[in-house]
């Protein structure tokens, strides 16, 4: 026994688009707008972190100049220890990054390549903008990089095509 289906009223008329930009056809005008609007919003994000930025900087140094010789002290070592731990981190994840990239060989050599002063380490102690810098290193000297899909090979050793054999075999 089947039940039988009652008919379901149409809706009444759609909501009416609030955005009066989304109704019609979508012209490069309207793509320019939005374009400039997103550039603007960039260029404002940009100023904010920095006036953000000097702000930190500039409560630091008023936090400083309130501070005892005691305090101050004790505020430069932490800053020291801040500052060498996070060259440290970089240094190392600029080694796994090489290593990650194919590197052929060791990559101590060619950390002294990469300017880590323009690595930034984050709250969370992972390193931001590592990544161009390899690809650039990649691209200036493809040869010291294994190319195509693979693994790289263990730190210390070199890839290469040929099979190396003892003069004995």
């Amino acid at each position: 026994m089947t039940t039988p289906i009652e008919p379901v009223d149409p809706p009444e008329d759609p909501p009416e688009n609030p955005d009066p930009v989304l109704t019609g056809p979508v012209t490069q005008a309207d793509l320019d707008a939005v374009k400039l609007a997103l550039t603007n919003e960039r260029r404002n994000s940009k100023a904010a972190t920095k006036r953000e930025r000097e702000l930190t900087a500039k409560l630091a140094e008023l936090e400083a100049s309130s501070m005892s010789d005691n305090d101050r002290a004790w505020q430069d070592k932490i800053a020291a220890v801040q500052t060498a731990s996070e060259e440290r981190i970089k240094r190392v994840a600029a080694r796994g990054a090489l290593a990650g990239a194919g590197l052929q060989g060791k990559p101590d050599r060619l950390v002294g390549l990469l300017d880590l002063t323009d690595v930034t380490v984050d709250d969370d102690g992972n390193p931001q903008g590592l990544d161009d810098q390899v690809k650039a290193l990649q691209d200036e000297f493809p040869g010291l990089f294994l190319h195509g899909e693979g693994t790289p090979p263990p730190v210390g050793t070199v890839n290469t095509s040929e099979v190396l054999r003892r003069p004995d075999e």
